[in-house]
């Protein structure tokens, strides 16, 4: 908290200064509420923050499905603000099934750590690891099975000196993959991607406790070396942008933008990469998870959002659109899929980043009737 501070002990008693140091507290996304007081105190002022806390340990069931008769169950474990350092432990386990061409059923388990600020500095540090069990269909729809693990970490440093967890901040690291296919329809031998990552982020995003305001940005690029490590060459590209604008003159209404591109180059072999995937709860919600995927493909989406009755249940109206793609050089073939819905977004304000929407949405292209959603929403997205 005192890392984020505008003012410092001898300094001006500025009172744009203190809120603006109230805000940044406010930001960090840990507390239900922040709020500041100043009182005489000799020759200055004493100026005193009052947070509320949040919940910060949070074990989750995970359940969802749709009508095609995908569904999936599993848990998570998310610990946030451990030792009240605002680090982050996230642990997931899922088992889904599947009714889509190439893969049929997933296991998997996944954890991650993150340290945004190592003691007082402006470095941070992060690192992840994953164990997944799929099974897959070959392009003849021949059974095989795959073992895929992945590791991550990443040394970040943040440019802004007066708020560090807001402005730029650059990170960069290595990261590994392991795929190991097995079975008499296997599509090739073990493969291994190494390679180092950069990354490059901008958040000014006002955290208001039942909305947002302002703008996020990142941009990370991947390579995997063939012979460094790896059996294959490789190299991703993922941009993201969100803006959030305050509208009227009722408190909390807003209007969210939301743009993604990604494309994906290279790759193991006989491999089926899917590195941007639409439909679902987080793109496109008119279609079922996974409903189109390739090597490239972009998404816009906006959202306008009420209060109705209370400030953590808003009205959701959404209009979303994108397209994916078999590869950077292949543009073109597939429709720009559309679709529009209505629902509500309730935020759970005593928990850390918790949001869920419930509603339906209607696709506007290769229309299968109104789908129902419901599920957790990322407000880090």
């Amino acid at each position: 908290m005192m890392r984020e501070l505008s003012i410092r002990v001898g300094g001006p008693a500025d009172p744009q200064l203190i809120e603006r140091s109230r805000q940044a507290i406010q930001d960090l996304g840990l507390f239900r509420a922040v709020e500041v007081s100043t009182t005489p105190s000799g020759d200055g002022v004493r100026v005193r923050f009052t947070v509320h806390e949040k919940w910060r340990i949070l074990p989750v069931p995970r359940v969802d499905g749709n009508s095609g008769g995908e569904y999936g169950y599993g848990g998570q474990l998310r610990w946030n603000n451990v030792w009240g350092l605002n680090h982050t432990l996230n642990i997931q386990a899922m088992s889904r099934t599947y009714r889509e061409p190439g893969r049929s059923g997933e296991r998997s388990i996944q954890a991650g750590y993150s340290v945004p600020f190592i003691g007082d500095s402006r470095f941070g540090l992060s690192g992840s690891a994953g164990v997944t069990s799929q099974d897959s269909l070959d392009d003849q729809g021949r059974p095989y099975h795959e073992s895929i693990d992945t590791a991550q970490i990443l040394g970040s440093y943040a440019l802004s000196r007066e708020h560090p967890s807001k402005g730029w901040n650059v990170s960069a690291g290595l990261s590994w993959v392991r795929d190991a296919p097995s079975g008499q329809y296997a599509p090739g031998p073990i493969s291994i991607g190494t390679g180092p990552i950069v990354s490059v982020a901008y958040d000014d995003l006002k955290y208001l406790i039942y909305s947002e305001e302002g703008q996020r940005f990142r941009g990370t690029l991947q390579w995997v070396l063939d012979g460094v490590a790896s059996t294959y060459s490789a190299s991703s590209l993922s941009l993201s942008y969100r803006r959030d604008w305050l509208v009227g003159e009722t408190p909390h209404q807003n209007i969210e933008w939301l743009a993604a591109a990604s494309e994906y180059m290279g790759g193991a072999p006989g491999r089926q990469h899917n590195f941007f995937t639409l439909g679902g709860l987080r793109s496109l919600r008119g279609y079922s998870s996974g409903f189109l995927e390739g090597d490239a493909g972009y998404y816009l989406g906006a959202a306008y959002l009420r209060p109705v009755g209370r400030d953590w249940a808003r009205l959701l109206v959404i209009l979303e659109a994108g397209s994916a793609y078999p590869d950077p050089g292949h543009l073109q073939g597939r429709p720009m899929l559309a679709s529009i819905g209505l629902g509500v977004r309730i935020r759970i304000n005593w928990l850390i980043n918790t949001e869920i929407e419930i509603g339906a949405a209607l696709p506007l292209v290769d229309s299968h009737g109104i789908r129902p959603f419901l599920g957790s929403v990322n407000q880090n997205r």
